[in-house]
């Protein structure tokens, strides 16, 4: 899950704002004895997975080019995007669908 930010900081819980417009409340016990991970340290570039489904035949080299051009093209646009980064893809757990 990912976050805008901390929304409100009280002695018994912190608010965090989530990117859908949620508001998640943590105790502040909680936070204290977990492992927290930020992801915007020390840079904001960071990677995610996004399930996609091509032709068998495809070219997974034009694929590939199709992916980071049409990430470099959004990710400006993007909330939360680094506009100066290149994406770029990762093939994992490929099988066909029969």
């Amino acid at each position: 899950m990912l976050f805008k930010g901390i929304s409100d900081i009280t002695w018994r819980n912190t608010t965090l704002k989530t990117l859908s417009n949620n508001y998640i409340v943590l105790p502040n016990n909680k936070l204290a004895t977990s492992i927290v991970t930020n992801f915007h340290a020390p840079t904001k570039e960071m990677g995610m997975g996004i399930t996609l489904t091509v032709s068998y035949g495809s070219d997974l080299q034009k694929v590939e080019k199709a992916i980071a051009e049409i990430g470099a093209e959004v990710m400006p646009e993007v909330s939360g995007g680094v506009p100066r980064h290149k994406p770029q893809p990762v093939f994992q757990n490929l099988m066909i669908l029969e």
